[in-house]
Parts: structure tokens; C-alpha cells; sequence
């Protein structure tokens, strides 16, 4: 009986896997790494089955992690990540294990992909909890792949195998230019100010600013209004009271006015102010950083809008005639904005001729009164005109003036002009 030949297949494999990351993309500016993943091709041979980890052809692929900071920071020598860690001395390469998965790929592919993440159990990518992720610091991460005929893969492509991103999780701030916090103004238009993003050290880049925010709201009474970029409606939400005062186009608009490599200039027109009002403005700022933006702490300022011209009325003297007087005295009132000051004229019937504090002259002034505060009906007096300074049978005409604490133009009851006019 002949025997039957031996005979065994062979599977003749020199083709090398090739493994790329797709989780974050080369020269990235992130403010997390959320996850570290990708894929990994190798031939389709005998050993390929759909349904195993690596295809059945695939063994492993491992990932490096390298990290370097700018000038200053605590890793000036590049170290490689440990799983939790950069630790000191950790200057050589230490190559950690991923999660290995099947893939999808129809049978009649040249390449069979499959897929990979990190971290595996008890690991950890770098985060700023964990004191990894540190802002300017750069990062480069490796991939090799070795197949089950022990084929490796290890050229490191660039943008493919290898890597290398920027820690940007510095949020970027947002401030007013116009108005000043606390402003009293007549109008305004527009309101505007900056966004800025700054380096976390010199020659280290960040993401840029995306966009900035701001939110324009008065209250009346017990309910809130805030401007929608064309009209005034009531707030059911804080997040529905927030527009965009500037961003970088396309396609979000309004655009910044200027846009510089760490900040950015933003201004809105176009609200109809009303009266009397106390306005809030805040705004606040957003990078450019992956996977989330970085969103800035909001900054936040209040003025005032004042159209109305204040009033005063004078207290004493009350009646006419009179025997003596010793002072003269009244209230004013210039809310919303405040009262600057108030001031007096006095004129003599006959001739016409006005006080000056001192004496009786053809050339008439306003005269300064004390007064005893700036908000509310506010008491002011003056003792410049008495007893001594009047004539018996003569009418004397006293007038009061008050002004507002608006800038820069103030409303006020004198007449236009100079303050100083003569009769």
C-alpha cells in the first residue's frame, strides 16, 4: 500500500501591517485627548478571519507617548508616558499595549483593517487631572504593529504612525473697550472690545480665538430684558441672552473687525436704548482648541443710559416778601445717571444786574450750591446771597440749574453756551 506524501501549506507573509492614528490629526491644537485610536491594515492571507482581533493576522500594536515642554515648563527632556504618568527618567521609549479589535472589511479587499484604542485596563491618557496634559506642552505619539509571522512595522510615518499635537487648555478671556464699567452716557454706539487667547510661553502656539460672546440686559420692575442683535425681548433663559459679538469667519457672523494671532476685536451696533435704564454686559470668550473649545470666564461691567434732563426746585425762600434770609436752599434730582452738581443765578429786578457771590454786577455767572449727595432728591444750599446783600422793595429772581453726571456731554437744565453770559 503506498503511503500518502506528507504535505503542509504554507503561508509566505513579508508584507508589514500598517497601523495610523484617526483620534487626532497632526499639528492639532487640543484641549483633551479624548481618546487615542485608529486602525491597523495588514494582507489578506490564509490566516485572515473576519470575526478575530487583528483579522488573524494582526498580533499587536503598541503606542508611545512623548512629551517635551516649552522653556520653563518641568519636562525639558522628552519623556514617555507610563501609563499614568511621565515619570522622571522616563527618557526612553516605553511602548504600551492597545486594545486590539476585528474589523469589516468585504472578503474580497487586498487589506484586511482592524482596529485599536488606548488605554487599556488600568492605564490612563494624559489629562490635566492627572497632571499630563500641561498647557504649551507637546506631545508626539507612536505607533509600531507587528503581524503573527512577526512583520514589523516601525517607520513611523509622519501624520499617519506619528503624531505630534499641542496642549491648548488655557481659557482665552473676553473684555469691554466701550463702555467703561459704570459709564453714564446720553447714547452709545457701538459697543465694542477684545478677545484674547494668550501663549503659554514664547514660540508655543495656541488654538486661537474662535468666537466671542456677549449678553445686553436691563431690568424693569421684576422682569429682565436682553437685546436679541435687532430688538429688546424678556428672558426666559440666561443661555437665550447671549449672541455673538465677533468670530472668525466663514460662515459665523458677525466677523471680528480684526483678527491677530493671539486676540481678536470684536463690536456690535445697532441697539435702541431706552431711558433711564441700568444696562449689564457681559461677554466672554472661546478658542479654537479640539475636541472642546476652551470657553473663558465671563466678564462683566454696568452702565447707564440717560436722556432725561434733571429737575430741581428751590425750598427757600418759599414765599415772597421776605424780612431776612439767611440761606437758600432746594432738591434735585438727575437719576438714572446722578446728580453732578447744581447751580444758581440771581438777578435784581430794575436793572437786571446778577450776584456773583460777592457783589452786584452786569455781568452774570451761575453760582455753585453745596449739595448733599448725587442719587434720589438730593438737598442743596447755599449761603453766598443773605440778609446784607438785599435791598429793601426790590424783587430778586432766583433760578436753579441742575446737572447730570452723563459724559461726556452732560443733560442738563442750563441753557446752551457758556456758563458765564451776561444780560
Amino acid at each position: 500500500v503506498e503511503s500518502p506524501t506528507p504535505q503542509t501549506d504554507i503561508t509566505y507573509d513579508v508584507q508589514n501591517p500598517t497601523p495610523s492614528i484617526t483620534s487626532v490629526a497632526n499639528s492639532a491644537t487640543v484641549s483633551q485627548i479624548a481618546a487615542a485610536s485608529g486602525t491597523v491594515a495588514d494582507v489578506i492571507n490564509a490566516a485572515y478571519s473576519q470575526a478575530a482581533s487583528g483579522r488573524g493576522q494582526v498580533d499587536r500594536v503598541e503606542i508611545a507617548i512623548k512629551a517635551v515642554d516649552p522653556a520653563g515648563g518641568a519636562i525639558l527632556v522628552p519623556r514617555y508616558w507610563d501609563g499614568t504618568s511621565f515619570p522622571e527618567g522616563g527618557e526612553s521609549e516605553n511602548w504600551l499595549n492597545t486594545n486590539l479589535y476585528s474589523g469589516d472589511s468585504p472578503p474580497d479587499m487586498e487589506y484586511a483593517a482592524s482596529s485599536w484604542t488606548y488605554p487599556i485596563t488600568l492605564h490612563q491618557l494624559p489629562t490635566a487631572a492627572n497632571g499630563g496634559l500641561v498647557n504649551g506642552r507637546k506631545f508626539t505619539i507612536y505607533l509600531r504593529a507587528y503581524d503573527e509571522t512577526g512583520n514589523a512595522y516601525t517607520m513611523f510615518t509622519v501624520g499617519e504612525a506619528s503624531i505630534t499635537f499641542t496642549a491648548d487648555i488655557g481659557a482665552p478671556s473676553a473684555g469691554v473697550t466701550t463702555p467703561m464699567n459704570n459709564a453714564k452716557l446720553i447714547s452709545l454706539n457701538p459697543i465694542s472690545g477684545t478677545a484674547n487667547d494668550p501663549l503659554p510661553a514664547a514660540g508655543v502656539s495656541v488654538s486661537g480665538i474662535s468666537l466671542a460672546s456677549m449678553s445686553l440686559t436691563y431690568l424693569q420692575g421684576s422682569t429682565s430684558y436682553y437685546w436679541t442683535g435687532s430688538v429688546w425681548q424678556t428672558v426666559v433663559a440666561d443661555t437665550e441672552t447671549w449672541i455673538i459679538a465677533g468670530a472668525t469667519p466663514p460662515p459665523t457672523t458677525p466677523a471680528f473687525t480684526d483678527t491677530y494671532t493671539t486676540s481678536a476685536v470684536w463690536s456690535r451696533s445697532g441697539a435702541a436704548w431706552i431711558s433711564d435704564k441700568n444696562y449689564t454686559l457681559r461677554v466672554r470668550a472661546r478658542d479654537k482648541a479640539i475636541p472642546i473649545n476652551n470657553t473663558g470666564a465671563i466678564s462683566q461691567i454696568s452702565f447707564t443710559i440717560d436722556t432725561s434732563t434733571p429737575v430741581s426746585v428751590i425750598g427757600t425762600p418759599a414765599s415772597s416778601p421776605v424780612s431776612a434770609l439767611t440761606q437758600i436752599t432746594g432738591t434735585a434730582n438727575a437719576d438714572s445717571a446722578g446728580l453732578q452738581k447744581v447751580e444758581i443765578t440771581v438777578t435784581r429786578s430794575g436793572d437786571g444786574w446778577f450776584w456773583t457771590g460777592s457783589s452786584w454786577s452786569v455781568n452774570g455767572a451761575t453760582l455753585p450750591v453745596q449739595i448733599s449727595g448725587t442719587t434720589g432728591d438730593v438737598t442743596w444750599t447755599t449761603n453766598s446771597l443773605v440778609t446784607a446783600n438785599l435791598s429793601a422793595g426790590t424783587t430778586y429772581t432766583i433760578k436753579a440749574y441742575a446737572t447730570d453726571l452723563v459724559t461726556p456731554d452732560a443733560n442738563s437744565q442750563l441753557p446752551p453756551g457758556p456758563a458765564t453770559y451776561k444780560k
